[in-house]
């Protein structure tokens, strides 16, 4: 039991120590990337899309987009583990759907530093950069 405690102990100040070198980077400025995302409605005219964005840390509140229009946020991914998600739920008439907009694992080589997304009648779409196309990533539930 004793070495179990202490192999514990030992992961435990591991990753205490990772956490540090982290933010020791973030303050530094340092291998801490910044990523945008931007989602803007192209539903059509006089559609109002609405959508309210999260992660497990941030609540970026609800949000009213008319046609054209766009709602973007900036953040710093974690440089040492790459676990940054960010989800929205959108909706408009009767159609809604809730997905991630931003997942590091998928989106930091995709997406680069911007991620973009069009949101249309057929579904919400994200620019790949990587391949300089259009992706649907999205259909929409009824």
């Amino acid at each position: 039991m004793a070495k179990a405690s202490v192999a514990l102990l030992m992961i435990l100040s591991l990753l205490l120590l990772l956490s540090e070198c982290s933010l020791a980077f973030d303050t530094l400025g340092m291998d801490v990337p910044k990523r945008v995302v931007n989602i803007t409605n192209y539903l059509g005219p006089n559609i109002v899309l609405t959508l309210h964005c999260k992660s497990n840390d941030d609540d970026l509140g609800k949000h009213d987009l008319s046609f054209e229009n766009s709602f973007h946020w900036e953040f710093k991914s974690n440089a040492l583990f790459p676990n940054t998600v960010f989800y929205c739920y959108m909706w408009w008439q009767d159609v809604y759907g809730s997905f991630d907009v931003y997942k590091a694992q998928r989106d930091d080589e995709r997406c680069g530093d911007k991620c973009w997304w069009r949101i249309k009648q057929t579904g919400a779409f994200s620019f790949d950069e990587s391949k300089d196309r259009w992706d649907l990533m999205y259909i929409w539930q009824k």
